[in-house]
């Protein structure tokens, strides 16, 4: 395995390491589906993904399936960073809405940038018959 595969498995590690047990209250808090916190994380984690891709292809020169690993791993550790952060808040909890509404932004994502990936040529160079 490649070095450069180890950073994203670093960075999961970096962000549970910070975290804390979560409150026993955070289970009984109503948080609605509908809400505009779920449509600003759904919008930072898609943008985030989106620009971190595009830095890491077009500024560091990554090839796109090699850098798709790092644009969805930093993101997703920046909403768990976040909803830790919420957590220490006086009357702050974890939502597990706020990230499921995350992992649809990056699943967005993924999806902008898999459709923009040339796929790979048949094995043996050969092309499908006209």
């Amino acid at each position: 395995m490649r070095p450069k595969f180890y950073f994203p498995i670093f960075l999961i590690l970096i962000s549970i390491s910070f975290s804390e047990h979560v409150k026993e209250d955070s289970t009984k808090i109503e948080d609605e589906w509908l809400a505009f916190d779920k449509v600003q994380h759904f919008t930072y984690s898609l943008l985030w993904t989106l620009s971190t891709q595009y830095v890491l292809v077009n500024n560091m020169n990554m090839k796109e399936e090699d850098a798709l690993p790092f644009s969805i791993i930093s993101s997703l550790s920046a909403g768990i960073m976040k909803e830790r952060l919420d957590m220490k808040k006086p009357k702050g909890y974890f939502s597990k809405k706020d990230m499921v509404a995350d992992c649809l932004g990056i699943f967005l994502a993924v999806v902008v940038i898999k459709d923009n990936i040339p796929s790979r040529p048949v094995l043996g160079g050969m092309s499908k018959p006209n």
